[in-house]
This record gives C-alpha cells, structure tokens and sequence, in this order.
C-alpha cells in the first residue's frame, strides 16, 4: 500500500457514513450468477407465483428477497421490493436498496427515481445523497451532482453539514477542482474544529498533487484535533509521508503555497453560513 493509499483507507474509516457503498457491496456479494438448471427455474417460478399472490408477512417477505437475491432472480427481487418498498413508505432502506438494485441492472433512470423519492422526504437523507451522486458521476453528470450537494450544504446550519460537505469536497477533488475542495474543507474545519476529518481531507488533497511538506502541516494539525486512539495512526501516515519526501528529495518549502491559497479564499468578505465557499463556480 503506497502511502497515499494509506491515508485515503485512514480516511474511509473516518468518515464512517461509508458513502452509500456497503449497500452496494452487500448486494453484490449475495448476487451469485443465475442458476440455469430447470430446478432453478422451478423454484423461481413457484417465488414469482408467491410475489403475485401479495399475501406474504414482513417476514416471508425479507426471506423471500433473501432467496431470489441468491437465486439471482433480479426481475423478481425488484418486482418484490417494488411491494415493500411501497407498503412501508417510511422506511427509506427499501427504497435505497431498490435504487441500488435497479442501479446494478443498469436502469439508472430508475435508480435516480427511487432515490428523488427519498429526497423528496428528506432533502439531506445522507445515503440517498451518496447514492444519487453516484448515480449522476457514472452518468457523466457531475455538474447536476454538485449542484444538489451545495443546495443542501446552503438548507443545512454551520455543525451539521460536515458528511455533505465531505461528499462535496470529493466530488470536487474528481473533477480537478483542487482548491475549491480545501476550501470547503477548511469551511467545514473552522464550523466543527474538533472534527478531525476535514483536516484529514486537507492532507490528502495537497498530498495527492504532490506537496508533502503542506499536506505533513494538515496533518500535524489533525493530530492535534484528534483523540488519543487515532494519533499513532496519524503519525504513522506522517513517518510513511515523510520517508517518501526524503526519497524522492522534495524540498520542504512547498508549505508556504497552502497557507497563501488559504489567505486567498479568507480574504474575501465573509458571506452568512459559509455561502462563499458554497456558491462555487
């Protein structure tokens, strides 16, 4: 594992939303390929008929959806969470797991439907909005993804937009758009300074652009934020970046460009809620 690498797995960890992802892994790893022989088909067939019939309990149901997910009966299973989903409209799980499995079924169309509904309820339902970024960046549609993060970031108060804010500074990094990401980051450092994520974020952003002597300064202040069980792994991704510093001979200077982009974004008039940084382009 390089050292990059290292940090951003540090990072994963830490961001503990997991960014909608595990529903995704889960589905994956309990969809085998199809079964093929004519048993198989006969046990689908007889779970079709029982879909159809719509007489199932709560829990005939999950063990039904259990069953067709291992058969790899994919119309079925979505012809089922399709029931659920619209039985038990408060609960938006169903819902994400049936955007997720349209999604794996290349119906994006009718993944991003699933999860408006969910938004629809709940502007910042924070997997859904994983989800549907997910969705819009396989699309090529990061634009219309950005924009729906900084609309919420804008609904959501100073201390309770850090995930969001996280998801939108990611987005960013994709797309290039490097400086823009640290300044969200250091909007969200300076609402919530005693989350160590951002600085975190911070890092790894200089460091991925290759300014290890910037990204050991972030670092050196997430260490500071953080408790005592994440400071031997903060600075164990501090030894492993500076090895690699020393080895490729970067000079140490390079700190200074970070503190000056900072300068930069601060100097401007202050807008209500952190609305500079949030208005973007």
């Amino acid at each position: 594992m390089t050292p990059l690498q290292m940090g951003l797995a540090l990072l994963a960890v830490l961001l503990a939303a997991g960014l909608g992802w595990e529903l995704s892994g889960a589905l994956r790893q309990r969809r085998p390929e199809p079964a093929q022989d004519s048993t198989g088909d006969a046990e689908r067939d007889l779970l079709r008929s029982r879909i159809m019939a719509g007489d199932l309990s709560e829990a005939e149901q999950y063990e039904l959806l259990d069953r067709l997910l291992l058969l790899g009966s994919m119309p079925e299973a979505l012809m089922l969470l399709e029931q659920m989903a619209d039985r038990r409209s408060e609960d938006p799980g169903l819902r994400l797991m049936l955007a997720e499995l349209r999604r794996t079924q290349n119906d994006p169309e009718g993944a991003e439907r699933e999860l408006r509904l969910i938004l629809h309820r709940t502007p910042a339902h924070l997997e859904a909005l994983q989800m549907l970024t997910l969705v819009q960046l396989e699309q090529d549609r990061a634009p219309e993804a950005e924009q729906r993060l900084r609309e919420v970031m804008r609904q959501l108060g100073a201390g309770e937009r850090m995930e969001v804010g996280l998801m939108l500074a990611e987005l960013l990094g994709r797309q290039e758009r490097h400086q823009e990401a640290r300044a969200v980051l250091r909007m969200l450092a300076g609402e919530q300074p005693g989350d160590v994520r951002p600085h975190l974020a911070r890092a790894l952003s200089v460091m991925d652009q290759g300014n290890t002597a910037a990204a050991l300064a972030e670092l050196e202040t997430a260490r500071a934020v953080a408790g005592s069980e994440l400071q031997p792994l903060i600075d164990g991704l501090a030894a492993s970046w500076s090895l690699e510093a020393m080895r490729d001979g970067e000079p140490p200077s390079s700190v200074e460009s970070l503190a000056a982009e900072d300068e930069a974004t601060s100097g401007q008039p202050e807008e209500s809620g952190g609305d500079q940084e949030l208005r973007g382009r």
